[in-house]
């Protein structure tokens, strides 16, 4: 069929009921291209993308599977959840804010299982900045979701990746050691000017 959002579906049903993301990208892929033969960028089509790659990390982090390749995938998951917040084509979408937002989450908590913390888990991976801007990222696609609902609106799910957050983010003056050791090292030797 030459229906996008059915090759997306199909690409969905491999996924989620088949655990087979080779076959997913393949009959996802199929339907963003008749997309973009069709003249459109279709914001659903990337967001059902980026939640193959991100079904493929929960399942690598029960099967506690290598940290690189979990971050792989997660890079990949990001690039299609931004592009779908960028065309969005269902005004204020709320889901790929939320799943990306979760996404990051949990590469961030099996980095801390792996390394025992987050933040030796980000020093660990001090020059991919991909990690080491994790939790900004994160902060920053719920301030931008927050942006797009309206206060009244109860969205539980991101109250809860706030809430996971904080909870990963424990001890902050620990947080604040690290983040100012990494900056330490980072910044050029000031210039001093006389007035």
């Amino acid at each position: 069929p030459e229906d996008r959002h059915y090759m997306a579906h199909l690409g969905r049903f491999y996924s989620v009921d088949k655990d087979n993301l080779e076959k997913a990208l393949e009959y996802i892929d199929k339907s963003i291209e008749l997309a973009e033969e069709q003249g459109s960028s279709d914001s659903i089509l990337f967001h059902i993308k980026g939640m193959a790659y991100f079904r493929r990390i929960k399942i690598l982090t029960k099967e506690k599977a290598n940290i690189d390749t979990i971050i792989e995938y997660a890079k990949l998951s990001s690039e299609c959840f931004k592009i779908s917040r960028e065309s969005d084509t269902q005004i204020n979408n709320e889901y790929p804010f939320v799943s990306h937002a979760r996404m990051l989450l949990t590469v961030l908590s099996y980095g801390k299982e792996i390394y025992h913390d987050i933040y030796s888990f980000i020093e660990q991976y001090k020059s991919d900045d991909f990690i080491t801007n994790i939790i900004d990222n994160i902060e920053n696609l719920i301030s931008d979701f927050e942006v797009i609902r309206s206060k009244s609106d109860d969205f539980s799910d991101m109250k809860q990746i706030k809430t996971d957050l904080l909870d990963l983010q424990g001890d902050i003056g620990k947080s604040l050691e690290i983040l100012n050791n990494l900056l330490d090292k980072n910044l050029p030797e000031p210039i001093l000017f006389d007035f």
